[in-house]
This record gives structure tokens, sequence and C-alpha cells, in this order.
């Protein structure tokens, strides 16, 4: 591979951990210029990230010119979490996944619940994992955009409620030997949590 995608790749990965991460301030400038000084790089691949990354709604037009972080309102994170129980929920529904005993495979998917942002990974995974078994390309993209604009929300999440690792944990057990109803219940209620909620998470 030439140098210049590398590059590219490398720009677009450091931003969106940063905007994901919640490391970029919302509604702060992102200029373009700036961000290849601080990077080492031109400014062509810094651009090309940065207007990917509008695309993947990670990012908006700011007013005087250039990209900011947008700022989520209470009603479009209440939206996007109710958004994001919907795929989840209609992946598990497919007639691919058995509703018996073992909906996912066996050991589910790995988790790691030591650090808040370690927790945020095992989360993605989960829903990754439960999405995957669908069969359907839009859902995983779909769950995987969904699960990028919560991430910063989720490391808020982890801090607010201690018992986070332990519900997740309770879930990935239900996802080996539960059922399909009983694991559709148990994400219910971790949805349900986090809407009623949206209020506390937003500040």
């Amino acid at each position: 591979m030439s140098p210049e995608p590398v590059t590219a790749e490398h720009v677009y990965s450091r931003l969106k951990a940063l905007i994901t991460s919640g490391a970029l301030a919302p509604l702060k400038p992102v200029v373009a210029t700036e961000v290849a000084a601080d990077l080492g790089v031109s400014t062509s691949p810094v651009r090309d990230a940065l207007h990917r990354l509008r695309g993947e709604r990670l990012l908006n037009a700011h007013p005087g010119g250039g990209f900011e972080v947008p700022r989520q309102t209470v009603h479009q994170l209440h939206d996007l979490y109710i958004w994001h129980g919907r795929l989840i929920r209609m992946a598990l529904k497919d007639r691919k996944i058995p509703n018996g005993k073992n909906p996912m495979v066996p050991g589910a998917w790995p988790a790691d619940y030591s650090t808040p942002a370690a927790i945020a990974d095992t989360t993605e995974i989960m829903f990754a994992t439960m999405t995957h078994r669908a069969g359907s390309l839009e859902l995983d993209l779909a769950v995987a955009s969904a699960g990028e604009r919560l991430r910063s929300t989720r490391l808020k999440e982890i801090n607010r409620w201690p018992d986070v690792a332990n519900e997740l944990e309770a879930v990935r057990l239900l996802a080996i030997s539960g059922t399909r109803t009983e694991l559709l219940n148990a994400l219910w209620i971790y949805h349900r949590r986090r809407i009623r909620n949206v209020a506390k998470l937003i500040v």
C-alpha cells in the first residue's frame, strides 16, 4: 500500500478516536490546517478524513467554516438509544438466530471490564456480535454507526452506574446459556435504563 492511503487512514482513525472518546469538545471548531500541524501530515488526508467523519455524522459543518463535533441534545440522545435498541431487537428476532438455548455462539464475545474504555469496547463488541448473527450487512453498519455516536455517552454511563460491568456480564451469560426471549428482555431493560436517564447522561 502506498504511503498516502496509510496516512489518510491513520488520520481518520486518530480523529475518530478523539471524537468518540469525548476528547474533542462539542461545538469547538476542528480546523484542517491545525489538525495537520498537530499530526505532522499534509492537509489533504486531514480534509478527506474530516469529510468522511461528517458523512458518518460524527462531525457537523461549523458555521464559521470547517467542522465541529456535534453537541447532542436530550431529544437526540433519547432517539439514538431507541434506534439502537430497535436495531438490536431486529437482529435478534431474525429467523437465523434460534429461540432455544445458546442464542449466540459459545463464549459469546471477549469481555474486559478493567477500565472505562475497555468496558466501552466490550459493549461495542457485544452488540456487533449479536447483530452479525443476523447475517445482514446493513444491520451491521447501522449498529456500528449508532455505537460510534454513543461511545462518549457510554463512558459517562460507566461513571454514573458502577454496576455497568455486572450488567454487561449478565447479558453475556444469557447469550451463552439463556434463550433468545430472555436475552431480548435483558436488552430491553438495558436500553430502558438509559432512555429514562438521558437528561442525566447529556451533561
